[in-house]
């Protein structure tokens, strides 16, 4: 038996298996009230989803909305918006969620409040006789911008231009503001039994302060009350630079505050333009190996392919290309099956599993905002294909295996311990990389084109596949493909030239193991 005991830099293990939903009530249902979302909850349960991240559920200076304001705009953080129901309405929720074994992270906002939230208007008031004066910022503070620059309203209180001067930000150098905030996070953790937070704009107050006064204070007084919270900040978690917001980070003696953060680099480089192309391909897996750079031994970093705040992947893989419907959603299907199978963790933002969005004219937030019809005509393609991906990720653990290179300090440059390893196909728009681990290795093989493509592989991969005592070649082998539930018994001494045949657009997803293996779903979707 091994007990392990969590430090500050530790993250959950739950975390570093999640399949993450996230959810927004506004667009889960007609009704548009937390009460309705707690319908999805066996729905995401049955999608082998493990953790939902609930969009922003306080009191708003405006009713919550499905356009400009979801959420962000909050005038108390102590009490859910009455447009979306009662505190007792999410505390229910979280219960129910985790009835299911699904754990609840809840969006909020680190960086600012509404310009209408009382701290905020008692200081605009009474100005420096206020005693909220200091919690606000009033001047602009030199640190990258995001591109949304910094302006000042009339009362010299600080925003992002870019987000408007509804939005005023905090001053969180001030220990009395600090400790309110504080305070607010630990109530919907005691009281409510949320599992974390994603922090909104993280790169905000860490830009402008440093984690000295945001991410460790705030980390340090949430794990000493629940130690296993996940903690998502909205920054960007790879290539260099990026381990200091990271708990195993530490300089000066202040650690980072994040268990983890986004892969924007991905997301922008590659796969909201992704060329279905052999360089696109390249790119790909460069971007998605971090170059090699891994931020640190606890750093995780959440992929996805949608977001509240981007266009649907629908409208971006059928933008500009004159394909039919059926074709546009399975263009989709290749790189799901990417980031679902390597290092990372995969999120997906309600509704992509049926393809809504597609077809849906106008801005972006009447693809990715709007009320979701749960029947959409992309759901008998997608939702087999996400549950399928959902369900693998949680069932065999080189899918969610995490690098462990305990001889390098956080932000190395490393081989060591490869979780992750490119297997070339010698065809251009098939992408296949392996997952090594112990006698039951992971292989993901993705076809990018629209015809079907077959490749032979080389799965002995210079003996890096990790089999008890090798490779041998009359060793019995399975390559089990987990993604149709099928088995193939080989000889070690035909893993050098394995054929792999694929639909367009298809994918196959194996382990290499010394078993039989299958994965179980309970509540399969009818593709």
């Amino acid at each position: 038996l091994t007990v392990s005991f969590p430090v500050i830099a530790s993250n959950p293990s739950w975390a570093q298996k999640a399949r993450i939903y996230f959810l927004f009530p506004k667009a889960a249902s007609t009704a548009g009230t937390i009460n309705a979302a707690a319908g999805r909850l066996q729905n995401i349960k049955d999608l082998g989803f493990n953790v939902i991240w609930m969009m922003p559920v306080m009191k708003n200076a405006l009713p919550i909305d499905q356009n400009y304001g979801p959420g962000y705009n909050i005038v108390d953080f102590s009490n859910v918006a009455p447009e979306y129901g009662t505190n007792q309405d999410f505390k229910n929720f979280v219960s129910q969620a985790h009835a299911l074994g699904l754990k609840v992270i809840l969006d909020v906002t680190p960086n600012h409040s509404s310009r209408l939230h009382p701290w905020s208007i008692d200081a605009h008031t009474f100005k420096t006789n206020s005693v909220y004066w200091n919690w606000y910022e009033h001047s602009t503070i030199t640190a990258n911008p995001n591109g949304l620059g910094d302006c000042l309203d009339a009362d010299q209180f600080n925003y992002y231009c870019g987000f408007s001067d509804q939005l005023m930000n905090f001053n969180w150098s001030d220990v009395d503001m600090r400790t309110a905030m504080i305070d607010v996070y630990k109530y919907w953790i005691t009281q409510m039994g949320v599992d974390g937070y994603r922090l909104d704009v993280y790169w905000g107050p860490h830009r402008r302060y440093g984690e000295a006064f945001m991410g460790k204070p705030v980390r340090d007084a949430l794990k000493h009350i629940k130690p296993d919270i996940l903690l998502l900040g909205e920054d960007d978690g790879t290539g260099s630079g990026t381990e200091a917001i990271y708990a195993d980070h530490v300089t000066g003696g202040i650690n980072g505050g994040v268990d983890a953060a986004y892969d924007f680099k991905l997301y922008f480089n590659q796969i909201r333009n992704f060329n279905f192309a052999s360089p696109g391909i390249a790119a790909l897996n460069n971007e998605i190996d971090n170059g090699g750079f891994y931020p640190g031994v606890n750093a995780l970093y959440m992929r996805f392919m949608e977001s509240q705040d981007e266009d649907r992947i629908v409208y971006f893989y059928s933008n500009n290309f004159v394909i039919d419907t059926l074709t546009t959603f399975k263009r989709t299907m290749p790189m799901a099956s990417v980031l679902f199978t390597a290092p990372g963790l995969p999120m997906i933002w309600n509704g992509q599993e049926v393809g809504w969005g597609y077809g849906i004219p106008g801005a972006k937030e009447a693809r990715n905002r709007s009320t979701i019809n749960w029947n959409y005509q992309g759901k008998s393609i997608l939702s087999a294909h996400y549950q399928k991906l959902a369900h693998i990720r949680g069932q065999f653990p080189a899918f969610t295996q995490h690098k462990r290179d305990t001889n390098h300090d956080a932000g190395v440059t490393s081989a060591d311990s490869a979780d992750f390893i490119s297997v070339p196909t010698g065809n251009g728009v098939v992408y296949a990389f392996a997952r090594p681990y112990p006698d039951q290795n992971g292989l993901t093989v993705v076809n990018f084109s629209a015809i079907t493509q077959s490749v032979r592989l080389d799965l002995t991969i210079a003996n890096d596949l990790q089999l008890s005592g090798g490779i041998q070649p009359l060793g019995s082998y399975f390559l089990n493909d987990l993604y149709n539930n099928t088995h193939r018994q080989l000889y070690g001494s035909q893993l050098d030239s394995v054929m792999i045949d694929l639909p367009a657009f298809g994918s196959a997803i194996y382990t290499i193991s010394m078993t039989a293996d299958s994965v179980i779903i309970t509540n399969p979707v009818l593709a």
